[in-house]
């Protein structure tokens, strides 16, 4: 719109009423777009400030690195003893099984040992009773 043709509605009653809507239209968008705009500022601000607590000198961040360093190499011996762990315990469960069927082995042995023992007291109970027998029979005649 040119300022000519915005002079001419001044004087003319019906463009003047146009003029005054249409400006107070763009008064109200200009509004809207300001509060718009200033939320915005205030809502970088409020990040910046925020962002600003973070920011550490230099030698917080070499602390930190050498925190962060030691807390890794920690990290790798922790895992390493894991690893071991783990290794010996594979190791533990093949002992025990190891054992386990000696035990088995064992057991059987004892078992069959046993059998043996009271087959030679049941014959030597015998044996005894026969000798007994024996010498009773041979002093009678």
């Amino acid at each position: 719109m040119t300022s000519l043709s915005m002079i001419g509605r001044v004087f003319d009653n019906a463009g003047l009423i146009e003029l005054e809507e249409e400006l107070k239209h763009k008064q109200t968008e200009a509004l809207e777009q300001y509060q718009h705009y200033t939320e915005e500022r205030n809502e970088a601000v409020a990040k910046q400030a925020i962002c600003g607590r973070f920011d550490y000198k230099a030698d917080d961040r070499y602390q930190l690195g050498k925190r962060k360093t030691a807390s890794e190499k920690q990290i790798q011996t922790l895992q390493a003893g894991i690893d071991l762990l783990k290794q010996e315990k594979v190791n533990l469960r093949a002992a025990q099984q190891e054992l386990e069927q000696t035990l088995k082995k064992t057991t059987e042995s004892q078992q069959q040992a046993q059998a043996a023992v009271e087959m030679f007291e049941s014959w030597l109970e015998k044996e005894t009773a026969y000798q007994t027998l024996s010498e009773q029979t041979g002093r009678s005649q």
